[in-house]
Formats: structure tokens, sequence, C-alpha cells
């Protein structure tokens, strides 16, 4: 290190200072803080691919797929040889002999049939061949030295083998060159033998296919014969009207009878089934002959379900005192169609009944017939099934199961 030192009065001096030795290392001061992080470094290259590694074990077999469609008919199987002969024209039947073939016709192609000798030009015998020749089969007739000169003929019939040569029947297919127009005598051919196959067995059935239309009807077949009578059924109930009518009277199916007298408490009941759902209001009979001191008891029972009178539906008295037709009126009677009920009446008198009669007239004939007047003309009658019991009135529930053969006849109406 150099120092310099100004004097006054222009005296310079020089002083030299020599320097002196290093001084030891002072301790280590105290550690700084940590500097900021540096940038990322660039990206590296990729590194090498590595090997390969070993193959995996063999998967599961996967399912079976589903069956192909069934292919196409195959062409009919078959198979091809030939033969080397001489043609021979000169005959037309009979053996050819030994190394020719011939025809039956002098025009080739309108033969027949066809000649053919066992032993061909190579002097082969050839007979196991040609009698496997069959109805069917295809022989073809060529030019040995030109195929566009031929004939070609199929076995329409059943070869006739003989010992040394056979006889095919056959039709021509087609020819060309002087296949056409007749191969000379003596001239070199091949015998083409072509096999057909046998016909294959009959495929399975296809499904079936959709059904047609419906065709268009037919004409109505002629009528046939009447069938034999069936037998009478059991005398029944019997049907009246469809329809009632207000102001007529109906009652149950009877036959004329003559007038008669009612015994006192006789209680007669006749059937009557309704045609209709109907509500009557009135009953009635017809009287022709008169008794001061005679009362009668009109009313309608319903039926149980053995057929017998059951329950009575209603009820009304008349006196016996006046001629004609007499009837109980205002009363309700419900009846359904189809349904039984029966036609009560009961007379009663205070001694007898004497002079009263029940009549009707000579031209009546019903079967639940309606009256087209408001006065019926008959009373007694025949019927089909009858109660009577004797009474003193019309009980509320019906009980007895006597029958009779005849009844005073009852109307209805409303």
């Amino acid at each position: 290190m150099i120092v310099k030192v100004v004097v006054p009065d222009s005296i310079y001096a020089r002083v030299y200072f020599a320097r002196g030795e290093q001084g030891p290392e002072g301790p280590a001061g105290p550690a700084g803080p940590a500097g900021p992080a540096g940038a990322n470094g660039a990206k590296g290259d990729t590194g090498a691919t590595g090997a390969t590694g070993p193959i995996g074990p063999t998967g599961p077999q996967g399912p079976q797929g589903v069956k192909g469609d069934t292919g196409a008919t195959g062409p009919s199987g078959g198979s091809a040889t030939h033969y080397h002969y001489l043609t021979r024209t000169n005959t037309t039947s009979g053996d050819p002999t030994n190394n020719q073939l011939g025809w039956d016709n002098s025009t080739q192609i309108n033969s027949t049939a066809l000649r053919v000798s066992h032993i061909d030009q190579d002097n082969q015998d050839d007979s196991v061949f040609l009698d496997l020749v069959n109805q069917g089969d295809i022989l073809i007739i060529q030019d040995k030295n030109n195929s566009a000169n031929y004939q070609k003929w199929e076995v329409t019939g059943t070869p006739t083998y003989y010992s040394t040569w056979d006889n095919y029947p056959v039709t021509l297919v087609t020819s060309a060159g002087t296949g056409t127009t007749n191969f000379p005598n003596s001239h070199a051919v091949l015998l083409i033998l072509v096999a057909v196959g046998n016909t294959g067995p009959t495929g399975p059935q296809g499904p079936q296919g959709p059904a047609g239309e419906t065709g268009p009807q037919g004409p109505a077949g002629a009528d046939g014969t009447n069938g034999t009578n069936g037998t009478n059924g059991v005398d029944g109930l019997g049907f009246g009207p469809i329809n009632y009518l207000s102001n007529r009277y109906y009652t149950a199916p009877h036959q004329s009878k003559g007038a008669s007298t009612p015994t006192i408490g006789q209680t007669n009941l006749h059937p009557f089934v309704a045609t209709k759902t109907q509500t009557f209001t009135k009953l009635g009979i017809f009287l022709t002959g008169t008794n001061t001191n005679g009362v009668a008891t009109l009313g309608v029972y319903d039926s149980n379900s053995d057929g017998f009178p059951n329950s009575r539906l209603a009820q009304g008295t008349i006196t016996t005192e006046v001629t004609g037709f007499q009837q109980v009126t205002g009363l309700t009677i419900n009846m359904t169609k189809g349904s039984l009920y029966w036609l009560a009446i009961n007379f009663q008198g205070v001694t007898s009944l004497a002079g009263l009669t029940v009549g009707l007239s000579s031209n009546t004939s019903y079967g639940n017939a309606f009256i087209t007047t408001t006065a019926p003309t008959s009373s007694t009658f025949t019927p089909q099934a009858y109660f009577a019991s004797s009474q003193t009135g019309l009980p509320s529930t019906w009980t007895s199961t006597g029958l009779a053969a005849s009844a005073t006849i009852l109307w209805i109406g409303f």
C-alpha cells in the first residue's frame, strides 16, 4: 500500500510501508437467509421404449356363433370318361363289330338308338364301363381331331347289354359341324360317357307359408231333407200374448165346458204364466145365475220352487146377486215375465148356492187368450193342472196339494 503525504514548502517525501503478514481467518459469520427457488429446468427428452413384455395367457374361448344360412343347392354330380372308336355308317342294326360304333338311322341325327362295341379302337374291352350307362346319362360322339364336330345324346330308355356290344335308346340333345351332316364311315371319333349322378334325398320340408286370403263365400248348398218329427212334449201350462193391453182380460189354458153350480167352501186354483212383466189391477168371473146369499172371494197366489201355489198376493170379494161379468178392481198384482202364478176363487153361502151358476159361451177355447170385450163370457173349464180344497176363504199361504178335474175360470186384467 502506498500513501502519499503532502508537506509544506514543496518538500516531498515518500513513505513506504511494508505489507504485513495476513492475519488468521476470522470465525465464520452466521448463515444468510435461503435464496429464492430457481426456475424449473427444461423437460428432458423421452426415454427409449422399454422391452416388450412376455405374451399373456390365452383368453377363454368365445361363445359359438349362430348357424349360417343353408347354402344353395349344388349342381347334379356326375363323371365323364372317353374311348376311341371308328364310325360304322353302312349298317343300321346289330353288332357294329370290334372297334366301331353306329346308329340305327342312315341320317345320324334322326337316330333313336346307338350301337357300341365292347372293344374300342385301342383294343380295350370297355364292357364294364359301357354296361354302367343307364337312362338319364349323356353320350357324346366327337370328331377325334376337331371338337367343333359332335353329337350330344341323352339315354332315354333302358339299355340292352349284349355280350359283345350294347344298344342305347337315345334322343338327340344337340349337334354341330359334321355331327349334324353325318360323320363319314370309319372316321376316328371319341365316345364320351357322362354319368349323371343319382338324385339326392329330398330335403326337409320348409316352414309353412303364411295363410292365404280367405276366398269368396261359395254358393249356398241345396236344402237338406226334412228330419223326422220329434216326439210330442208333455202338456205345458201354455203361453199367451207377448204384450198385455189395458181393458182386456186374460186367463189360463182351458177347454169350454157347460155351466155348473159351485159348492159352498170349494176353493179352486188354476195356473197362469206371465208372458210379460206387468202390474194387474182387477179380477173377475162370469155369472149365468144368481144367489142372494152367495159371496165369491177372488185372489192370486205366487208359486214355490216346486211349482205349487204359495203366498197370496191379492184378494177381493163379489156378491152373487147379479148375473154377467162381475169383477174386483183397485188391486195391485205385480207379475214377473216367465213366472208361474195361480188364480184362485172361493164360494161361500148361508145355506146353499141354489140357483147360482157359472157358465160360458159355447165357442170359447182359449190358451191364455185375451178377450176383445170388457165382459168375458166363459167361466168354467177343464184345466191342464188345477188345485182344489175346502176352505172358508183364501188363506195367506196355500198348503193343500189336492187336484181336481175341472175348475171355475177366473179372469185377470188391468
